[in-house]
């Protein structure tokens, strides 16, 4: 596994931060979920998604499988079991995502602007913030990604391997 960058570090402690100021507890930054959230991230801008797919789903371009994440949510696991097929994460992973769509790449989105855009979005905040259907969930992994223009964060209910 890769070490983890600056960037990911970065956009993890103020995803962290943002919990701190609503009294919940950091959740561990992850090397597989970093490793999940970077191929995400790295994936989205060089591949226009259909129309019916969201920002949760994965192209063809790569080692994993194609994914279509409709806006129903009838494709959901395809997405969740993502980090199993391209990590030694043996857990569902649940995902935010950010694009600026369009934008050339080389644009850099900083950690608190994707942080700020998940804060404004209702369902991306209960993610971050464990509330609606989050609620009963403990975040005990966190994976964070920010490549130019796209951020991705990924956070789980087990541990990462190399923490247990």
């Amino acid at each position: 596994m890769p070490p983890i960058g600056a960037r990911a570090r970065d956009l993890a402690n103020a995803i962290n931060a943002y919990r701190a100021q609503n009294g919940l507890p950091a959740v561990p930054l992850s090397a597989h979920l970093t490793h999940v959230a970077e191929l995400h991230a790295r994936d989205l801008p060089g591949n226009p998604l259909p129309a019916d797919c969201n920002a949760h789903s994965w192209s063809s371009k790569g080692p994993w499988t194609a994914c279509c994440y409709t806006p129903d949510h009838k494709q959901a696991t395809c997405m969740w079991s993502k980090p199993r097929e391209v990590s030694k994460f043996n857990a569902d992973g649940f995902e935010i995502a950010i694009g600026q769509p369009g934008v050339v790449s080389g644009y850099a989105l900083d950690s608190q602007r994707a942080v700020d855009l998940w804060k404004s979005s209702p369902k991306h905040n209960e993610v971050m913030l464990n509330r609606g259907p989050w609620a009963n969930m403990t975040w005990r992994a966190l994976g964070a990604g920010i490549i130019d223009s796209h951020a991705c964060a990924w956070f789980a209910t087990e541990l990462d391997p190399v923490d247990r």
